[in-house]
Order: C-alpha cells, then structure tokens, then sequence
C-alpha cells in the first residue's frame, strides 16, 4: 500500500495485539498486504474511502477474530 502523494505506507513495528486498525479516507493506493495476516489479535479493520485495488489476501482468513471489515468505496 502506498499513500496517494507516492509514500510508500509501510508499518516497521506491529504490535500482534493490535485489535483495531483504521485506515479510512487517508489516501491508500494498491493492495493489501499479506502481512496483515500477521494481526491475529485483530477485531476492526476499517481502510474504507481509499483508492485499494486487488483482491483480499488469503492470509486474511487468519483473522478469526474480525468482527468488522470495512472496505467500502475502493477498488477491490
């Protein structure tokens, strides 16, 4: 993912507790990262608003705890 100035948004430290993650109407471009998989403390996922394209990375299915996915006004 990258922000829409050209940005490369890239996250060095997460912490595998994190349990909200919201990105909306922050300029987003491309996809999703596979990584996100990583999160799986995660419960809110919101990025909606951005320019996202893709499909959603399987890895997402390691999500067992997601209870809201908010991907809406994109591309994917």
């Amino acid at each position: 993912m990258h922000v829409d100035d050209g940005r490369e948004a890239r996250v060095l430290m997460v912490d595998h507790e994190l349990r909200e993650l919201v990105l909306g109407t922050i300029g987003l471009q491309g996809q999703i990262p596979a990584s996100i998989g990583n999160l799986t403390k995660l419960q809110t996922f919101i990025a909606s608003g951005d320019s996202l394209t893709g499909i959603l990375p399987p890895e997402m299915g390691q999500l067992s705890n997601l209870q809201w996915l908010g991907l809406a006004e994109n591309q994917i």
